[in-house]
């Protein structure tokens, strides 16, 4: 496992901290609501460590039952650091990155991979001294 992606903008961000959790595992019993998994995508942006950017996931409807779907299963929030953003002043930058992907682990696969390395670092980075 490494700590190292690289973004669609040539960019190479290393993970600081990874925090992973299943987003159903409370839900005991029927099929989520659109409603309910709004409420998982919210709660999980508002909990991330500042900077940071939600990777907004896309839900798999419930053919047979209109108003429910699927999010992917895990809610993963990683904290990245790289080379600065903006300020030549500064050490390095620093971005939490908020994503759903379908089983714990790093890197992310798949589609999840596909939209985090699409993420605009320069726009949503902070860049601090070390």
């Amino acid at each position: 496992m490494t700590g190292e992606l690289t973004l669609a903008s040539g960019r190479t961000i290393w993970l600081e901290e990874l925090r992973q959790w299943d987003v159903y595992a409370d839900l005991l019993e029927g099929l989520p609501s659109n409603r309910l998994n709004a409420r998982i995508v919210d709660s999980a942006i508002e909990s991330a460590p500042s900077p940071s950017v939600l990777v907004r996931p896309t839900e798999r409807p419930e053919p047979k039952f209109p108003g429910a779907g699927w999010l992917p299963r895990i809610c993963s929030v990683g904290t990245f650091e790289s080379k600065i953003a903006r300020d030549v002043s500064c050490h390095a930058s620093k971005l939490t990155i908020v994503w759903f992907q379908d089983d714990f682990g790093f890197p992310p696969t798949g589609q999840a991979l596909e939209q985090v390395v699409t993420v605009n670092w320069n726009r949503h980075a902070t860049d601090f001294l070390y």
